[in-house]
């Protein structure tokens, strides 16, 4: 997942959600990055491996910027483990 920019970013959750046919994306106004962060919340999901590549400015990562509405680290999926 490459965090040069928000745009490389979205673009690259844009791929995710295709590739996992995930529903609702021809809606413009569905928030893709939510939508792939939910999945692959999901227990369902399986096992996945996410690696954020380039993530060098602390700005992108934690939104210290006023033009972007979140920070890239709130749309990381998780999951819990029982085990």
């Amino acid at each position: 997942m490459p965090a040069i920019s928000q745009e490389s970013f979205e673009h690259a959750f844009l791929e995710i959600a295709q590739l996992l046919c995930i529903p609702g994306l021809a809606d413009e106004k569905a928030d893709v990055k939510q939508a792939v962060k939910r999945y692959l919340s999901q227990e369902e999901a399986g096992q996945w491996l996410f690696i954020l590549d380039n993530a060098d400015s602390h700005d992108i990562l934690f939104s210290s910027n006023a033009n972007q509405a979140a920070a890239l680290t709130d749309y990381i999926p998780s999951v819990v483990d029982d085990e």
